[in-house]
This record gives C-alpha cells, structure tokens and sequence, in this order.
C-alpha cells in the first residue's frame, strides 16, 4: 500500500506547480513520493540491495541540493572571481545533472534589455521533467552501480 501511495505523491510532483502557481517545487515531491515508493509493501516485496542503493541515490541527491543551496548562499551578493564564480557551480552540476545538461543543450530564451539586464522563461513542463530526470537519475545511478556490484561479488564467489 506504502508503494502506491510513493506513486501518488510523484504524481502529485507532476502537477504542483500548476496548481500552486510554482510555489510548491516539485523536487520535494518527488524526493518524499520515490523514498516512500521504494519502501517494501504491494509492488516491492522483498528488500532487494538495488532498492537501499536506490533510496540511497535520492538521500545523496537531497545532500548535494543542500550543499547547493549553502554554496549559493554564501556567494550571492558577493564580488568573486572566475575560479570562484567555477566552485559555486560545480555543487550545481553534481545536485542538478538532467537540468545543468538540459541548459547547454536547450538554453533558456533570453531577452536582453534596454539596461544591460538579462530576463529569461522558465515553463512549468520543462522545471518539472527535469526535476525529475534529477531524482530518477541519482536513483537509477545507485541502483545500476549496486547491481554491478553484487554481479561482481557473485563472479568472485564462483
């Protein structure tokens, strides 16, 4: 039942910047609803080390986007240099892969205005796909290396 209830809450995670008008980040949603569908119940019966690894994935997601938000905070407003300007993204990259990836690829449309200032778009579809392609890559990430692991360990046992 716990599983079901993990789907729903990603679901949700889908439509929450609609219905909230962007204030509620489908990122939380997305990390709560893939830790609880990854908890044995209905659809996951037996507590498999691809799973923990899994879980294991979001949590290292939520620790990176935490060391994110403490690097940004500490450089917002404050004059750096380009070497510096380079270690405050690096947290980024790490938190963010599918949306610093999806950047290069796909930049924002920019509107550069009159004052030297710079404005861009950012659509609820694309925030919200890449928000997820984050969670789900950290988890899939830590389950294929667990599986290759164990594989590894069954070779050497044979």
């Amino acid at each position: 039942m716990i599983n079901i209830v993990g789907m729903i809450i990603v679901a949700s995670g889908f439509l929450a910047p609609y219905l909230s008008d962007g204030r509620i980040p489908s990122t939380f949603l997305f990390w709560i609803g893939g830790l609880v569908f990854l908890n044995k119940g209905l659809l996951i019966k037996p507590d498999t080390t691809w799973i923990r690894w899994a879980r294991f994935g979001i949590w290292a997601n939520i620790a990176l986007f935490l060391i994110m938000l403490a690097t940004f905070y500490l450089t917002v407003g404050r004059s750096m240099t380009t070497l510096g300007h380079w270690f405050s993204m690096l947290p980024y990259w790490l938190a963010r892969p599918a949306t610093a990836l999806g950047q290069q690829l796909f930049p924002f449309p920019e509107t550069h205005q009159p004052d030297g200032s710079v404005s861009f778009h950012m659509g609820f579809a694309r925030t919200v796909i890449a928000d997820f392609l984050d969670v789900a890559l950290f988890a899939l990430v830590a389950a294929v290396i667990a599986l290759l692991r164990q594989k590894r360990l069954q070779t050497e046992e044979s």
